[in-house]
């Protein structure tokens, strides 16, 4: 229908989870974004829906008589959507197969390009992927999830796997047409953003001793591996997580025209339950050992760029002043 409302599914995921806790700061907790993320989803629902959906107190939010409606309706669709996750990641346990739950990108770029070493070393045991954008249960028995926060989840051990640290990157070809040589060409270039992690490119430019313009061109993806998928392909500018992105730059795929990173204070975890038997201890291990090394290459690349990061940090001359 040519009337039809095409919503962001994260968005309203962002709204059901604030008009449960009646906080987004609640929600924000519960979905591994910031309150600031979830305030900026449910004010672009609301400009799409054409009304409002909270009624925002000083500290407090209360749900409109149209964010009710709404509310009772999405609360038990996403209880739903969990309960189908989670039947499907119960399915390997019965069989001793490892149910892992995973985030899209984190499947695509951390974990499938290397289950071929884990099955030349552990060809009896099985693996079952099941990937999604929300992980808020505690895994059980022969499963595990990938899950960004701060780690110390009731019922789990959480096992630290990579930290988060950010850097913009952008094909070969797309650089050969649009230099980036100064902070200031960014304002010219296309950003690729994924809506699960708006806040990414913000963080970034506040963590600069300079203040950065936000470009007007702008190119919004479901997830990171599409912004990641089409910045390989030449579309603009990503932001890029190093550890997911660090394959590619190895490989001269994508390169980091502005190697300043920033540091965000979450990590990513794996989430065992306590009674994990010992071939998920296999996999837990092998995974951890695997990602060690990978945040060893992003270290590397910190350190080999260093000197670089520092000419980006150090202030300039005033406009008109010889440099």
């Amino acid at each position: 229908m040519a009337n039809e409302l095409k919503l962001p599914l994260n968005h309203l995921r962002a709204f059901e989870a604030a008009a449960r806790h009646s906080s987004f700061t609640q929600a924000a907790a519960e979905i591994c974004v910031t309150q600031s993320a979830v305030s900026q989803q449910i004010r672009t629902l609301e400009k799409r829906i054409g009304c409002a959906l909270f009624e925002r107190g000083h500290q407090s939010v209360t749900l409109t008589r149209e964010g009710q409606m709404l509310a009772a309706v999405l609360m038990p669709a996403f209880q739903q959507i969990d309960s189908a996750v989670n039947a499907v990641a119960s399915r390997g346990t019965d069989k001793g197969a490892i149910q892992i739950l995973i985030y899209p990108t984190h499947a695509r770029r951390v974990l499938i390009p290397r289950l071929p070493r884990f099955y030349a070393l552990f060809p009896d045991i099985e693996v079952q992927i099941t990937s999604s954008h929300w992980i808020t249960r505690a895994p059980a028995g022969s499963s595990i999830a990938v899950r960004d926060g701060f780690g110390g989840w009731p019922g789990v051990r959480s096992v630290r796997l990579h930290s988060a640290r950010l850097t913009p990157v952008a094909s070969p070809a797309y650089l050969e047409q649009n230099p980036l040589r100064r902070l200031e060409d960014l304002d010219r270039a296309i950003l690729l953003e994924s809506q699960n992690r708006l806040d990414d490119w913000p963080f970034w430019r506040a963590s600069l001793p300079n203040t950065m313009a936000r470009p007007e061109r702008s190119i919004l993806f479901g997830n990171s591996d599409l912004a990641y998928e089409a910045a390989l392909g030449g579309s603009g500018v990503a932001m890029g997580q190093l550890a997911l992105v660090m394959g590619d730059l190895r490989a001269g795929r994508l390169v980091a025209p502005f190697p300043y990173v920033a540091s965000l204070d979450r990590s990513f975890f794996l989430m065992v339950a306590d009674d994990a038997p010992p071939h998920v201890k296999t996999l837990v291990d092998w995974f951890t050992a695997e990602v060690e090394e990978l945040e060893r290459s992003v270290d590397d690349f910190i350190a080999a760029t260093r000197d670089h990061a520092a000419a980006l940090a150090a202030p300039r001359p005033a406009q008109g002043t010889p440099a």
